[in-house]
């Protein structure tokens, strides 16, 4: 299996949390609003499951264009660093705009993920690779799933 199928099958498990959290949002606000840790919970999870089929993509269309080997993975390491760290910056001022304290699995699942790209943009310790960026992407398909579990935990059970 090469890294464009599996970059692939990321980005539709990533729209299927999408269209899941569209229907859990459509029949969960028959029953009123949701409170602030439960509309962030739902951003993030949009967010990051767009931002997960963003990065998916963004190899094969660098690849497109030319770009081969370790130039491909810097360049897209350093785009998914860029939207990470933009994307973070995001949730905390959201977060501290509500004056809420989500829980921290989200938070360290998004540190971790910065820090793998980051390494793997400076090639640091064997060299920019896809090996590195697919873990990244799949970090945040995690935060998107542990958001999915805890809004479901919280609103459902």
């Amino acid at each position: 299996m090469d890294y464009a199928s599996l970059l692939e099958t990321t980005a539709e498990i990533a729209v299927a949390f999408t269209g899941f959290i569209g229907i859990f949002v459509v029949l969960a606000r028959r029953d009123g609003s949701f409170d602030p840790i439960a509309g962030l919970a739902i951003r993030v999870i949009v967010l990051s499951s767009v931002a997960c089929v963003f990065y998916a993509a963004l190899p094969v269309v660098l690849s497109a264009t030319g770009l081969e080997s370790d130039l491909l993975w810097r360049c897209s390491s350093a785009g998914l660093l860029a939207a990470q760290i933009t994307w973070t910056a995001h949730i905390i001022r959201t977060r501290h705009r509500l004056e809420i304290r989500p829980p921290p699995l989200p938070l360290i699942l998004n540190a971790l993920t910065v820090a793998i790209v980051a390494l793997n943009a400076l090639g640091w310790p064997i060299g920019p690779s896809a090996g590195p960026y697919i873990v990244a992407v799949w970090l945040v398909l995690a935060v998107t799933a542990a958001n999915f579990v805890i809004i479901i935990f919280d609103r459902v059970l």
